[in-house]
């Protein structure tokens, strides 16, 4: 198990990059801009990888050995347990945060096109102009 927790320190370092990288929107539920937040979906990719495939990679080639795994391997079992809880709260925050911007970015974007093709706010979507009484 040693091995295991030795090849587990370089990933362990980049596991939670949602939780470093990625900017999330700001509070609210209207339209943002697209430098307001991050809607690349990398850093949550990279956390399911190095924090969830890596852990359960290591403990599988713990497992595999002749005996098993050990009583005094359990330590190390906790750490990678830890370890790919830590990612998945990361990946699913880091989803969650990607997928609101994009969301919210499309609201701001569908605003500027309706803003530039000279729509009123009150317009039908179809684009169709409602005639006005008593003109």
């Amino acid at each position: 198990m040693r091995r295991v927790l030795v090849a587990a320190m370089m990933p362990l370092a980049m596991s939670g990059c949602s939780l470093v990288l990625v900017n999330k929107p700001p509070p609210g539920d209207g339209p943002v801009s697209r430098g307001d937040c991050t809607r690349s979906i990398v850093a949550p990719v990279a956390d399911v990888v190095y924090g969830v495939v890596f852990p359960l990679g290591f403990l599988a080639m713990a497992a595999d050995d002749a005996d098993g795994i050990a009583s005094d391997d359990l330590p190390g079992v906790a750490v990678l347990a830890v370890w790919a809880a830590g990612g998945t709260y990361s990946a699913v925050r880091g989803f969650g945060w990607t997928s609101d911007c994009k969301r919210r970015n499309a609201l701001s974007e569908e605003a500027l096109a309706d803003y530039l093709r000279g729509s009123p706010s009150g317009a039908p979507p179809d684009g169709s102009l409602v005639p006005l009484d008593g003109l």
